[in-house]
Formats: C-alpha cells, sequence, structure tokens
C-alpha cells in the first residue's frame, strides 16, 4: 500500500488516541517543532534530541492534570 493510501486509517487512530488529551493538554517533542501547532505533513524537524541509543528516535509526550502519555518511535539501522 502506498502511503496516500495509508494515510487516513493512521489519521483516523491517531484521532481515537489524542481525542483523550483535552483543551490545554500540553504537548512536548525531541524534534525540535519551531511553534506551537506545526504542520506535521510540511514542516520538517529541525534539531533532533535523541533518547536512545538507537540511531534515530522520535517521541511526543503528553501532559494534563488527569494522565501523561508517551508516544515513542525507535529506529536503529
Amino acid at each position: 500500500m502506498s502511503w496516500d493510501e495509508l494515510l487516513p486509517e493512521m489519521e483516523r487512530r491517531a484521532d481515537v488516541i489524542l481525542s483523550r488529551f483535552p483543551d490545554g493538554t500540553r504537548f512536548y517533542t525531541n524534534l525540535g517543532w519551531n511553534s506551537d501547532h506545526p504542520d506535521f505533513y510540511k514542516q520538517p524537524y529541525r534539531t533532533h534530541s535523541p533518547f536512545s541509543r538507537s540511531d534515530w528516535d522520535a517521541g511526543l509526550i503528553a501532559v494534563n492534570d488527569d494522565e501523561v502519555a508517551v508516544f515513542w518511535n525507535f529506529l536503529s539501522v
């Protein structure tokens, strides 16, 4: 399957997960986005601060008054 074919289902799944985080949730990442509302489809990461010993990793931390969630992707080549 191509990226364009996979994208709608991936976005639907992300919406389900992120729907549990209300307005006011704070989001943090190790990718150095340039704004509070980055366009993840157009804005390439500017800096990268690896969290692990992997060759590359990317993560998102969501924090609100009720919970903390950590989403991470690791890549070793």
